[in-house]
């Protein structure tokens, strides 16, 4: 099969909707590589693990940043998540609470603990709730509010961010 030239003056080239294509498509790649580095150029803090006190410090030291959680919640609380992803909105996001170990003195004006909960109307947020007993979520969040203290807890509400606004 050949290819009609260009003196024949043909209205459909495939060659030429190819490149069109191609470029296009390179133009997309070379984009979305460029957000990917942006973010981790910025030396986003990380968490990943369980809600303990290891997690309450990280929160309380990166309060005022963007940071990326990859957090697997306890048994307990995976109920709480679970049955309250499956409300579709109806419900309340549940509270969980996370204190410092007892054994440790914590620093004066430093929090004994903490109840938090993400925001209800986010719609970036995604828990994994393939399996009830063990609800994780990950993805870039940042303290939506916080009060406190109240008897050395302080309450967060944590809102997820979208990877385009970061």
């Amino acid at each position: 099969m050949s290819y009609p030239s260009k003196e024949q003056g043909s209205k459909h080239s495939t060659p030429g909707k190819l490149t069109f294509i191609g470029s296009s498509v390179g133009l997309g790649v070379v984009i979305l590589a460029m957000m990917f580095f942006h973010i981790y150029e910025k030396n986003i803090p990380e968490y990943e693990g369980y809600t303990e006190a290891s997690f309450l410090n990280f929160i309380w030291r990166n309060k005022e940043n963007i940071f990326y959680l990859d957090l697997t919640f306890n048994e307990d609380e995976s109920e709480r998540l679970f049955h309250w992803s499956n409300s579709q909105g109806k419900e309340s996001p549940p509270w969980m609470g996370v204190h410092q170990n007892r054994d440790v003195d914590v620093p004066l004006g430093e929090p004994l603990g903490m109840v938090f909960r993400f925001q209800n109307s986010d719609g970036n947020l995604y828990l994994n709730t393939r399996y009830p007993g063990m609800v994780s979520v990950s993805g870039h969040f940042k303290v939506h509010g916080i009060s406190g203290p109240n008897r050395g807890f302080y309450s967060v509400i944590l809102r997820s961010v979208a990877i385009e606004d970061i």
